[in-house]
């Protein structure tokens, strides 16, 4: 079998030995040429694997080369070099085809590390290599493997990954198997939420800050960037980050460098990073809302989660696997789902997908009487987020309705009537409650008064 190919272009001698001296040791054979006419000849004749070129060279720039490859060899990765390195060709690069962009003066560690990263995405799907850790594969649809074949590829490269997807569709989960099945694996693994702190605060959690940098600052704390040093940062909610926290991160993923909050020297870092938000970032970036160039860093390797209710395919399983959880935690309920619920939960939009399905399912193991778990016990689920094919038929409403009554009014008997801890036992508002009370006509006998005394506290 022949070696991988590695086509290096530069005008100039001196960084095109230096690129050729970096790639000695690896098992690749180097093209290395002067002029850049020569070298797309040869690769319309002979391809390579991946190429890599300075930007700036009087015979052609590194955007025509950009679009020789990708009419001549489509399938040849690229990586651009500049002598100096402005934010407009960075972005420009990515956005025609380029894999990444280095500056010079060329790092010749990085350089190595690149090159492999860009070939094990050119594997065919199925290929990864190494063996992925069984217990995080999931049978699932199509569509569900599709997405795990990406990103147990993705997984052996170093390249920022954004996850895309509503919520509870389990960007957390995909970015934790991504890790797992990584080359940091054994490295620390550490995540943080833009969503769930404020500007000033997350600055702090992300860079660290010194002792007495701001009021409250006691002792120094190490920031998010640091303790994933070596290893992995999942950033949840990217775009929910303020335009000066934006600028920041650019910079400290073009120059792998922080400074802590207060300190006054720069401190490397080595960090692979995960992204993951439920917006759309393209969109942000359209309405200035998020920057272009951070953009086209973090987007190097993207991939979508389909809502559940793209994958309904995959509920009855999902749902087994909740139901058998929840059974364990609680030492009781039902062992199995008949026809007509599924059917149901098929039929649900799922608004919250999968954590919404989660829920569900533990909710209704826990009220269930039986040991088979039955649509009836499934009566909370807001029928606007069911499809009329899966609606129950009309014949069979009325029994649907004293099932659903029954089950209501035992829970409510077991609670004394107190509307509020019935409530939180259900995981819903006083107000629902007492709407679905009034609508089967529940009133605990010879106290309608308690009733409405409850319902006055959700007012």
């Amino acid at each position: 079998m022949s070696l991988p190919a590695v086509i290096v272009i530069d005008d100039q001698p001196e960084d095109l030995a230096f690129v050729q001296k970096a790639l000695a040791g690896e098992p690749y054979q180097v093209l290395a040429f002067h002029s850049p006419v020569k070298a797309l000849e040869y690769l319309t004749l002979h391809g390579a694997d991946v190429l890599l070129t300075a930007l700036n060279m009087p015979e052609m720039d590194g955007f025509r080369i950009l679009r020789a490859v990708k009419e001549s060899a489509p399938g040849c990765k690229t990586i651009i070099f500049a002598g100096y390195g402005r934010v407009e060709d960075a972005v420009r690069a990515i956005k025609s085809g380029a894999s990444d962009f280095l500056t010079k003066p060329l790092n010749g560690a990085s350089i190595p590390e690149m090159v492999r990263n860009l070939m094990v995405l050119k594997r065919p799907v199925g290929a990864t290599p190494g063996p992925e850790k069984a217990a995080n594969r999931v049978k699932g649809g199509a569509k569900l493997r599709a997405v795990y074949d990406t990103a147990l590829a993705a997984a052996k490269t170093n390249f920022t990954i954004l996850l895309n997807g509503e919520t509870g569709v389990g960007k957390e989960v995909l970015a934790n198997i991504i890790h797992e099945n990584s080359l940091r694996s054994q490295q620390q693994y550490v995540k943080i939420s833009c969503a769930a702190l404020s500007e000033s605060l997350i600055e702090s959690e992300l860079f660290g800050h010194e002792q007495g940098a701001f009021t409250g600052a006691g002792k120094r704390n190490v920031g998010r960037f640091e303790r994933a040093d070596k290893g992995t940062l999942f950033l949840d909610e990217i775009g929910e980050l303020s335009h000066a926290m934006q600028m920041k991160l650019l910079r400290v993923l073009e120059s792998h460098e922080i400074e802590r909050v207060g300190g006054d020297r720069a401190i490397r870092v080595d960090f692979r990073l995960i992204c993951a938000t439920h917006r759309d970032l393209m969109q942000m970036v359209t309405e200035g809302k998020f920057r272009q160039d951070l953009y086209y860093r973090v987007n190097k390797i993207p991939i979508y989660i389909p809502a559940l209710r793209e994958r309904k395919d995959e509920i009855p399983e999902l749902a087994a696997v909740f139901l058998a959880r929840a059974r364990a935690s609680m030492q009781h309920g039902p062992t199995r789902l008949d026809q007509q619920a599924i059917e149901f939960l098929q039929g649900y939009k799922w608004p919250g997908n999968i954590r919404e399905l989660e829920n569900t399912i533990e909710r209704a193991c826990l009220l269930a009487q039986d040991t088979t778990l039955h649509v009836s016990d499934l009566w909370w689920l807001d029928s606007d987020h069911s499809t009329p094919k899966t609606a129950v038929p009309a014949n069979d409403q009325n029994v649907l309705d004293t099932a659903q009554r029954a089950a209501l009014q035992q829970i409510l008997d077991r609670h004394m009537w107190n509307f509020t801890r019935a409530a939180i036992s259900l995981n819903i508002s006083r107000s629902t409650l007492y709407i679905k009370a009034r609508k089967f006509g529940l009133v605990r006998q010879n106290a309608k008064a308690a009733v409405d005394e409850n319902f006055s506290e959700t007012k």
